[in-house]
């Protein structure tokens, strides 16, 4: 649930939100109710992608209603797995969280911004440049991986976060 409250389309998640019937007088409880800001609300059932595959016979009956629950109500109906879940970009997102209330540091920031003016640079690069006149490159780096939290700068997801990641300014 970390990677869809980071997502910048994230609006709510309701977590075990519906008990649904199915077959004869059974009901099944979802995981999660994910409201987005631009697109369809998401039912979503998480499970391992083993169990998903030892269950599937006392599984499919419980995923058609909830198909059919969502589908009914205008929502789209997702089963994730840790497939879709552990992702690079899990293991960026918690390490990041630190970073968010992390306090302000105007000038730093400036800085940063203003290095990455002319394009993407490596993490590595952006720190050098912008630890000059007084300003000591362990200073810089939290100040960076704060920035890329807060989302003014952007990575590429996909890649592990460390000193010679590219990163450039959020779109």
């Amino acid at each position: 649930m970390e990677l869809v409250r980071d997502e910048p389309d994230y609006e709510r998640l309701d977590d075990q939100p519906v008990t649904i019937p199915y077959g004869q007088g059974q009901t099944y409880t979802l995981d999660a109710f994910i409201v987005w800001k631009s697109e369809r609300p998401w039912l979503v059932e998480v499970k391992y992608r083993e169990e998903f595959d030892r269950q599937w016979r006392e599984l499919r009956p419980k995923l058609r209603a909830a198909q059919a629950y969502a589908e009914a109500r205008g929502w789209d109906f997702y089963v994730l797995t840790e497939v879709h879940i552990r992702v690079p970009k899990l293991k960026a997102v918690k390490f990041l969280h630190g970073y968010l209330h992390w306090p302000a540091q105007p000038d730093i920031e400036k800085r940063i911004l203003q290095a990455l003016r002319s394009g993407p640079l490596l993490a590595k690069d952006i720190v050098a440049t912008a630890a000059t006149r007084g300003v000591e490159p362990v200073a810089v780096i939290p100040v960076m991986w704060r920035l890329l939290a807060l989302r003014q700068l952007s990575i590429d997801w996909d890649r592990p976060i460390n000193m010679a990641i590219p990163i450039s300014l959020a779109a």
